[in-house]
């Protein structure tokens, strides 16, 4: 069935984007080589090479077209991990599966999906898009309990990837800062549909929020702004669960750009559907893609510093408050070319046995993105 889906967007697509008014083709090339251990302790290597191909086009004065299509290649002796066949046999909790393998042998596994594939209508008082899409909710840099469909994964090596969801999506604006987008998102075994109400008040923006997640009901509020020269953000959620106890999660955001190109971003997370106990952990939610963190409180300090016009270092570093676990990912970049960035870091991980980040061995990596 994905091999069908797959066919029929691109060739649909693709027809639609030939007679367009305009059209815009891009593409981005991924090296990620990594090496570490499983959770099995069994030692790999990963040689990720993923070239993108990104279609815009406008289709006549009020539709547009974004298709962005992948194909991935996955070497190394990763291939031979129970990790990996956990990997390719993992389903996104999406509507329409959009990945559909290529070629999977002892020693390369090929395939391919679409990343994104929408159609955008401008309207007299609006714009709706439908298909596969990204629906950019929240403001915090690290946590988004305010972004119930696409929140960040910071600890992953590619952190601005995200899978997006099968929705149809409105937005109305209001005034020249004010506006309301209105989401149906459908899922693999739930639809949701959601409000959200963003306006600017005294320099300062900030929205308000609502959902039907499934069984669950969900409430959100954040807040941007300025204060002294820095930049402060917060996010609010509550949720009514059907199959647990209702919770509440909490951001506080605060970040700074130094005159001497130093940026320092520090975070505070109370996650109330998290455990303060190592013992009541939610491992299989964790590994399902279900939740995104299992403790109740965490800290996060980042710098980055620019070196020279070419090269920039940099230290994440994220504390689990309640089992003293913690996450570190200290980089570099390089930027070889005006479209080539090459980058070389790790992931150190700590803490005891059973805790969030103590069981995870150490990530070392090197990336080089190209863009076409």
């Amino acid at each position: 069935m994905s091999n069908i889906l797959l066919a029929v967007g691109l060739v649909l697509m693709l027809s639609l984007t030939a007679n367009g008014l305009s059209f815009d083709l891009s593409g981005k090339y991924l090296n990620l080589f990594s090496a570490s251990k499983t959770l099995l302790h069994e030692e790999y290597s990963q040689d990720l090479n993923r070239f993108r191909l990104v279609i815009r086009s406008q289709l006549s004065e009020k539709l547009s077209a974004d298709i962005q299509y992948d194909i991935e290649a996955y070497l190394g002796s990763w291939l031979k991990t129970a990790t990996f066949t956990a990997f390719k046999n993992y389903r996104p909790p999406t509507k329409y599966d959009l990945i559909s393998p290529l070629l999977d042998s002892d020693n390369l596994y090929l395939r391919q999906k679409l990343y994104r594939c929408n159609l955008n209508y401008s309207l007299p008082d609006g714009d709706i898009k439908i298909g596969r899409q990204k629906i950019p909710w929240g403001v915090a840099r690290v946590w988004n309990p305010t972004d119930p469909f696409n929140p960040i994964d910071f600890a992953n090596i590619e952190r601005e990837e995200r899978t997006g969801v099968d929705a149809v999506s409105l937005d109305l604006p209001l005034s020249e800062l004010a506006g309301l987008n209105l989401v149906y998102v459908e899922g693999m075994n739930s639809d949701s549909v959601g409000a959200r109400l963003r306006a600017n008040q005294g320099g300062a923006d900030y929205s308000c929020s609502a959902a039907k997640l499934g069984d669950n009901y969900w409430l959100g509020f954040d807040l941007a702004g300025q204060v002294c020269g820095a930049g402060v953000r917060s996010e609010i959620a509550f949720t009514k669960a059907r199959t647990e106890a209702d919770y509440l999660r909490l951001v506080l955001s605060y970040d700074y750009n130094f005159t001497n190109s130093m940026y320092f971003l520090a975070e505070f997370y109370y996650n109330g559907q998290g455990k303060n106990d190592t013992a009541d952990y939610q491992w299989n939610r964790l590994f399902s893609g279900e939740i995104s963190n299992l403790a109740r409180y965490y800290g996060f300090v980042g710098v980055t510093y620019d070196i020279s016009p070419l090269l920039k270092g940099g230290l994440y570093f994220i504390y689990n408050i309640d089992d003293a676990s913690r996450y570190a990912n200290p980089f570099m970049e390089y930027s070889m070319a005006e479209n080539v960035l090459f980058a070389i870091g790790s992931h150190i991980m700590g803490g005891k046995t059973g805790s969030e980040f103590g069981d995870f061995s150490n990530i070392y990596y090197t990336q080089i993105k190209c863009y076409l």
